[in-house]
């Protein structure tokens, strides 16, 4: 279908346009190899042979001298080695009519040197993120088909929500279409993972926005706005425990809730009903202006390739996964989140009733929300692209099953190594910006009115309106 999305037409398939059997019927004679058991391996593979897919899985069997973890997770998962689980990439790329390259993005060019001469004319050769194609150095034979569908979320949450009936977006490309059935296949593809419903994108964008988000509001300023209210709140006199709950608990457990099922309108409405929407919307004007430098240099350090180079260069480094665990670990010192774990433990009911009590951390998240996607549509993304890089990932995904059970090097540390070199490194920097825009006093101008929808909010609401519980109401 075409949906008018604040303005802008964009393609969307929904699960009733596309239904699983038809997906079915198109892969009924033919393979699918997952190659690679890590960050979304795992979660389309399952998910694809718990829809009567046929299925087989490449995972290296070792990691240096020790068998890998991937390894081990696949065994436990149920793949046979010989049967359904290989750890000749090259062989069990032979063996697939259509083959997913889902290793990592480090990885993703070696693998490709192992696996391309193997590859048939005719081959789906299916990515679930633009980088190994646009900054990665693949360069596939033009006697196959190249496609892409990229989920919004990591790996496990796209399981988790397949698991609980209903499913994750995603964009969808047709980069190269040899056989002249790149589409039905790539959106089969699309039904097989379990995605919710997904929209046209291209492969360079995709990996833009997507690099853009995960170090922005979807890992990284995200945490940021956390620490920085919460170093605020311990300043004023609050005893931790205390500033934990005001702070990462509200965004947690009650904002991004809020945000996420009924959008700013319900932010709104319950700010003008206690008298404080002066406070959220002078926050929102401060933190949005605030960001808008960094919001852009970090957009340059993505479009310019900046922050996959990086990335692929930290990867390649010897002992960076360790280095890369320390760094997690050491965030896990900070004491917002050591707090947090003892509030975790706690025997309270942590949806605090959905009563905002932040007012000015609540208006400070909506401003990130602003700049950032001001600055993906300022830069010719698809308007439904920014919205999910920006919200719906974060608020469907991202926070319900990670932030809010591990906090934010938990969030982090379920994520691909690039996204999460991306967001430790940007989250300090997001930390030092909102920290010193923060108003000693929030004063603001007279209470709102009325609340006005502006275009992020517009498309947000065409965006619940497609998840899948919502079409079926």
């Amino acid at each position: 279908m075409i949906v008018d999305f604040g303005g802008e037409l964009e393609e969307v398939i929904t699960r009733e346009e596309f239904p699983l059997e038809k997906a079915r019927k198109i892969y009924k004679d033919e393979t699918i190899s997952f190659l690679g058991y890590g960050s979304q391996g795992p979660a389309q593979s399952k998910n694809a042979r718990n829809q009567g897919f046929k299925v087989i899985i490449g995972q290296r069997k070792y990691d240096g001298k020790k068998v890998s973890k991937n390894w081990k997770k696949a065994l436990e998962d149920g793949w046979e080695p010989g049967k359904n689980l290989f750890s000749d990439l090259r062989e069990a790329s032979s063996r697939g009519d259509t083959v997913a390259m889902l290793t990592s993005d480090a990885s993703s060019y070696e693998v490709w040197q192992t696996i391309s001469n193997g590859l048939e004319e005719g081959n789906l050769l299916y990515f679930s993120h633009g980088m190994p194609l646009i900054f990665g150095g693949i360069t596939p034979p033009k006697n196959i088909d190249v496609g892409m569908i990229a989920p919004k979320g990591a790996g496990a949450g796209l399981r988790d929500m397949f698991k609980r009936g209903t499913g994750t977006n995603a964009s969808f490309a047709l980069e190269q279409d040899f056989t002249g059935n790149l589409r039905d296949r790539v959106l089969a593809m699309g039904r097989a993972i379990g995605t919710g419903y997904v929209f046209g994108n291209t492969m360079g964008l995709e990996v833009v926005e997507d690099h853009h988000g995960e170090r922005n509001t979807l890992l990284a300023s995200a945490g940021a706005v956390a620490q920085s209210a919460y170093m605020r709140a311990c300043a004023s006199g609050m005893n931790r425990r205390d500033a934990f709950i005001y702070t990462s608990e509200q965004l947690t457990q009650v904002i991004l809730p809020i945000i996420g099922a009924e959008g700013a309108k319900g932010i709104y409405d319950r700010a003008q009903a206690a008298g404080k929407a002066h406070i959220v919307a002078e926050m929102q004007k401060i933190i949005s202006g605030a960001t808008v430098d960094i919001n852009d240099n970090l957009y340059k350090s993505c479009s310019s390739g900046n922050e996959a180079r990086i990335a692929l260069e930290s990867n390649n480094l010897p002992g960076y996964r360790d280095q890369l665990k320390g760094e997690l670990d050491k965030l896990n010192t900070k004491d917002i989140w050591k707090t947090g774990f003892d509030v975790r433990g706690m025997n309270i009911d942590r949806t605090y009733g959905l009563k905002i009590e932040n007012w000015e951390l609540t208006g400070a998240m909506l401003g990130l929300i602003d700049s950032q996607y001001a600055c993906l549509t300022s830069n010719g993304h698809r308007l439904s692209a920014c919205f999910n890089e920006t919200v719906e990932e974060l608020t469907q995904c991202l926070n319900p099953k990670f932030y809010q059970d591990s906090g934010c090097s938990g969030l982090i540390g379920v994520c691909s190594t690039t996204a999460q070199r991306g967001a430790l490194d940007w989250l300090p920097q997001f930390e030092r910006v909102i920290s010193a825009a923060w108003p000693e006093k929030v004063v603001g101008s007279d209470v709102l009115q009325g609340y006005s929808p502006t275009n992020v909010w517009t498309v947000g609401e065409i965006v619940r309106g497609l998840r899948p519980e919502n079409q079926a109401k």
